[in-house]
């Protein structure tokens, strides 16, 4: 986790998840993420295998060009693998309240590149499933064309699991910034064909 929206999304939602499985929907309070609205959406999953934008931030919709309110998160990838491995990273968020990070390269019309970082985060909005993600996306590259010429395709880089009781401790300075206690490299397992990257310190 390198975004600076990544590292206070992650610390603020945790700490309003409070050792549960997420946190509700309705305690989160856009005014204390404020300054990370342009960069955050929230994707609504039911019993089916879509992971729709519910809503997404003025810098995403920028980025893109276009209001991706509707539109599927699983087909911003047209690789059939990498729509998988996203797939199933999503659907353990869903189920095992642990987070995801994704880095991916994504591309202009001219063939220019930008890298960003996606982190994803279990939410409950009725009853007691996780049917809600929130996220935030962040570009880790920042040229001159971002913003102004809209991406065409992306493809992923690299995908992880987050296990949120162990491995991650932020903390606020006087100064409201964040520092990170490092967990380590984490290790590559295979799960159903696909590997996944996971950091270590175990799920509670």
């Amino acid at each position: 986790m390198k975004q600076t929206a990544s590292l206070w999304l992650y610390s603020y939602w945790n700490e309003l998840r409070n050792g549960r499985k997420a946190p509700n929907r309705f305690e989160i309070e856009p005014v204390k993420i404020g300054p990370l609205l342009p960069e955050t959406f929230i994707l609504e999953t039911d019993d089916t295998r879509s992971f729709r934008f519910r809503l997404a931030g003025t810098r995403i919709c920028e980025t893109y060009g276009y209001e991706l309110k509707g539109l599927d998160f699983i087909s911003f990838w047209k690789d059939r693998n990498e729509r998988e491995a996203i797939e199933s990273l999503l659907h353990t968020i869903k189920e095992d309240g642990s987070a995801g990070l994704l880095d991916f390269t994504a591309f202009n019309d001219e063939g220019e590149a930008c890298r960003f970082e996606i982190l994803l985060l279990p939410l409950i909005h009725s009853g007691d499933c996780v049917n809600r993600i929130m996220g935030s996306l962040s570009p880790i590259d920042d040229p001159y064309w971002l913003g102004t010429s809209p991406l065409k395709s992306q493809t992923l880089d690299d995908l992880e699991l987050i296990w949120p009781e162990n491995n991650i401790n932020f903390s606020r300075g006087r100064n409201n910034n964040l520092s990170i206690l490092p967990s380590g490299e984490g290790r590559i397992v295979s799960a159903n064909g696909r590997l996944f990257r996971v950091l270590e310190g175990g799920k509670n």
